[in-house]
């Protein structure tokens, strides 16, 4: 918006108190009717020795403090202008619906991105959640199907419930089907009304964009736009692309490793043939601020504009800080010197003033309260407090608070976010060591190691001991299968515990490294056991009041209660997630792309 144009919107919000600038005029009228009132008691020729007249600094001082009570009143008075869309905040507008399409496809556990592809897409998806002015938002994941997994809402408690399951509802269908995740979304908009934009976020594999399916892509793409449905990329990759990871170690297809390239050329033109834009993910934040603040948050909204709800930018700042600074001026004893200089001294502190950046300050209150918390050891009370905060040092603390509680995959994703929101380079070698921590302890030593290597990459005083844990996940990670990795090496008795304190005013410390266990603890013993039951193997004869009776144990017995267990404890959303999509689904042709 250009001055003129903002000029031509300006708006006041209580106009009467312009009434304010007569003020000085009105006492320089009631000083002259009272001078002529003693312009009586002189002749005309006695008047000058008489008479006090005001010079040369009474009538500087006087235009000095006009300028002043006008500013004052215009200021009182309340000027704005309307804000622009970026700038308003949040707002009604829950008649825009978008829809994010999650590319949840084998290729996206590539780890070209920090800390994987998937994870990397999963954090953009809650920074875009928190960006939100009133938008409902659904969700379709895609991998060889796609699957609508909830219709646009305002509930995001539910939304992110969902968006933790993606991965798994679709593990068994290989593949991207790009074409049909958008005509799905393009349906769910459809049907949900009113204004309506799709986000894809994928990596964008170019095996998945070539030939027929790229052109299947497009065509939908084509659709979105003739609907007035405007598509939005984000592309999450790199077009070095990464191999991409299995359970046995990395997908061969011919007898050769598999390496997944981001084809950013393909995605800019799917998001171009619908009207929308591309970004690719970057510094945390940077890329949603094209998307969404410069894309999606523009859509127009009725519910908005039948509110009557406007967002202003205020003004009375810039007449507020200029006016006192000349009103000061105006009441001092002034030189000849200081007369001469005065107005142009004030108009340029005032305008310094007036341009100075408000301070944005922290809450630190609320932060103090998390570390207290923590320091406590009421670590699941923390781990709410630092998740309703903002910033770097608040998913330290999350991620703090989660590793204690021995959450580790969730203390890996709040280091993950924390070394995207790192303000510097010592403070990402923090998030990457402790991210390196949390996956050796949930048993993903080859991701540990890439942490740790990762970490080494910037200045950190701690680079002894982020060497040491390096050798100790690169250790255990040859020594592992790599099918067992995150099973077995749950059960290593490797100790890291270098969590980061949460102390506000200092550094964050990392305790010394704690040497491995080698002698077997019960909770050893008790693995031991149920792995032995599970294979139907013979146990020690037990010693004592038993008297060596019943030494063979009743396999079939205990593996039937061993099942029963697991099936109680399986994760029944996706079970019935997978029921309704093999049962609701529309059938959809198989795309004859490759497994990835």
């Amino acid at each position: 918006m250009s001055t003129l144009q903002a000029l031509g919107q300006l708006d006041w919000r209580a106009p009467l108190w312009l009434l304010l600038a007569l003020q000085p005029w009105t006492v320089w009228a009631l000083v002259r009717w009272r001078r002529r009132a003693l312009h009586r008691y002189a002749e005309p020729h006695l008047r000058p020795w008489a008479l006090q007249r005001p010079g040369g600094a009474g009538a500087a001082r006087f235009a000095l403090n006009a300028l002043a009570w006008l500013l004052l009143a215009a200021a009182l008075a309340g000027p704005r202008v309307p804000a622009p869309a970026e700038r308003a905040g949040e707002g009604p507008r829950s008649d825009v619906a978008l829809m994010v399409v999650l590319d949840v496809s084998p290729s996206m556990y590539a780890e070209d991105v920090a800390p994987r592809r998937l994870q990397r897409a999963r954090l953009e998806v809650e920074n875009l959640l928190e960006r939100l002015r009133g938008e409902r938002v659904g969700l379709v994941a895609v991998a060889g199907e796609a699957l609508l997994l909830a219709p646009p809402t305002a509930d995001h408690g539910a939304l992110r419930h969902y968006l933790a399951r993606a991965p798994q509802v679709l593990a068994d269908v290989p593949g991207t089907n790009l074409a049909a995740a958008l005509r799905l979304a393009r349906e769910a908009l459809a049907h949900a009304g009113g204004v309506g934009a799709v986000v894809l976020i994928t990596d964008g594999d170019a095996d998945a964009l070539s030939g027929g399916r790229g052109e299947a892509a497009l065509a939908e793409a084509a659709g979105l736009g003739a609907a007035d449905v405007p598509l939005f990329v984000l592309g999450v990759g790199t077009a070095d692309g990464a191999p991409v990871p299995t359970a046995e170690g990395y997908l061969l297809y011919g007898g050769e490793t598999v390496i997944s390239r981001m084809d950013e050329a393909r995605l800019r033109a799917l998001a171009q043939t619908a009207g929308g834009r591309y970004a690719t993910a970057g510094r945390f934040g940077q890329d949603w601020r094209a998307l969404y603040d410069g894309g999606a948050a523009r859509l127009p909204s009725a519910a908005q504009a039948a509110s009557g709800a406007h967002h202003w930018r205020e003004l009375f700042p810039w007449l507020l800080v200029p006016a006192l600074v000349m009103l000061a001026l105006s009441w001092l004893r002034w030189s000849w010197p200081v007369r001469a200089a005065a107005p142009a001294a004030a108009l340029a502190l005032a305008l310094a003033l007036a341009l100075q950046p408000a301070p944005v300050w922290a809450d630190d209150a609320a932060e103090r309260q998390a570390h207290a918390l923590y320091e406590s050891g009421n670590y699941p009370l923390a781990l709410m407090h630092y998740a309703r905060l903002g910033g770097y040092a608040a998913r330290m603390g999350e991620g703090a608070s989660a590793y204690r509680l021995r959450d580790y995959e969730h203390a890996a994703a709040a280091f993950a976010r924390a070394w995207l929101e790192a303000p510097d380079e010592t403070r990402r070698a923090e998030a990457l060591f402790n991210l390196g921590n949390a996956q050796f302890r949930a048993g993903a030593f080859h991701r540990a190691e890439e942490a740790y290597r990762d970490a080494l990459r910037y200045p950190s005083p701690h680079r002894e001991r982020i060497a040491a844990n390096l050798e100790l996940a690169r250790a255990q990670a040859q020594a592992l299968d790599p099918a067992e990795e995150g099973v077995a090496g749950r059960r290593s008795r490797f100790a890291t515990e270098d969590v980061a304190r949460m102390d506000p005013d200092e550094d964050p410390e990392f305790p010394e490294d704690e040497a491995p266990r080698e002698a077997a603890t019960a909770e050893d013993e008790r693995e031991a056991l149920g792995e032995a039951v599970a294979r139907g193997e013979l146990l020690p004869e037990a010693d004592g009041a038993r008297g060596g009776a019943q030494r063979r144990l009743a396999v079939d017995r205990e593996y039937a209660a061993a099942l029963k267990k697991l099936d109680l404890v399986e994760d029944r959303d996706v079970r019935l997630l997978r029921s309704l999509r093999a049962r609701e689904a529309p059938p959809q042709a198989a795309d004859g792309g490759r497994p990835w």
